[in-house]
């Protein structure tokens, strides 16, 4: 699930000047995605399988396609699901990711922005493409799991399909599984995050509510890079969804969740991964 963020900027810009040059689909007065464009952009990457191709070349990846529909969101969450900052939805049974297709967006592909336009643009932002991109990962994590379910080795039950209001969920997998997903969308250069990544620092920050942005689309994106870029896409999804997920210490303190990972009988120690989240950095 994908959930709405704010945008930063530097000097004085108008957004419509910002976004203009960067897409064919329709922009409002304000430079944002108008809802018509939404619903041409989908039909865009029905026909033209853009999106998938590109996800696929990327991650070295055969992701079974699924149709992208445009719709008001709030119409599948119940009212204690729903927040009016989500912009996307999976659902891996019926091959169908649903994307927000109110006026939402602050553009269609942050990827298509010119490098200087792009500069300017310090964090922050949701682009339609890596809404689409991230539910995409949610995806792909529901079909590696289903393919392990025919092996010895079996995924968790936090992050099998199922209907997203049957999902069994706890802090630390919707913590991996939002950070799998976000990873993807950053991964294709679809979202831009501070100089310096967020890192809470004691148990209250990581509780606290007004952080739950940053913990669960920055931080977890941060926590599991270096694992998923050294490992690759498909066996690092792989050994995370077949291990318990992390405890809210071991998000905390990664080296103690990395250092415990196995893929079946196997066990590895992958702490060092966890190095450089220790000392914030994106490089």
């Amino acid at each position: 699930m994908k959930t709405l963020t704010k945008i930063f900027l530097t000097g004085s810009i108008v957004l419509s000047s910002l976004f203009a040059n960067a897409q064919k689909f329709e922009l409002n007065d304000k430079g944002f995605p108008t809802t018509k464009g939404i619903i041409e952009y989908a039909k865009y990457q029905e026909k033209t399988k853009e999106a998938i191709n590109e996800f696929n070349k990327k991650f070295n990846f055969n992701s079974e396609e699924a149709k992208i529909i445009p719709t008001n969101l709030i119409d599948y969450l119940d009212e204690e699901n729903y927040s009016f900052e989500e912009l996307g939805l999976y659902f891996y049974g019926d091959r169908e990711i649903l994307i927000e297709k109110n006026e939402v967006y602050y553009g269609y592909s942050l990827k298509e922005l010119n490098t200087e336009l792009r500069q300017r643009l310090i964090e922050g932002g949701d682009f339609l493409k890596g809404t689409i991109m991230h539910e995409f990962g949610h995806y792909a994590v529901c079909q590696i799991a289903e393919n392990l379910k025919s092996t010895k080795i079996k995924p968790l039950e936090y992050y099998s399909p199922r209907p997203f209001s049957m999902k069994k969920e706890t802090f630390g997998s919707k913590f991996i599984e939002e950070g799998i997903a976000e990873y993807c969308s950053w991964k294709m250069n679809e979202v831009l995050f501070g100089k310096t990544p967020y890192v809470p620092k004691n148990l209250e920050e990581l509780l606290d509510t007004s952080n739950v942005r940053d913990i669960y689309y920055e931080y977890s994106v941060y926590y599991l890079k270096d694992f998923l870029d050294n490992l690759g896409f498909k066996t690092g999804v792989e050994i995370l969804i077949t291990n318990e997920p992390p405890t809210k210490d071991e998000i905390l303190h990664p080296e103690k969740y990395f250092s415990r990972l196995k893929f079946g009988e196997l066990r590895f120690n992958f702490a060092k991964y966890a190095g450089k989240t220790l000392k914030p950095r994106w490089e």
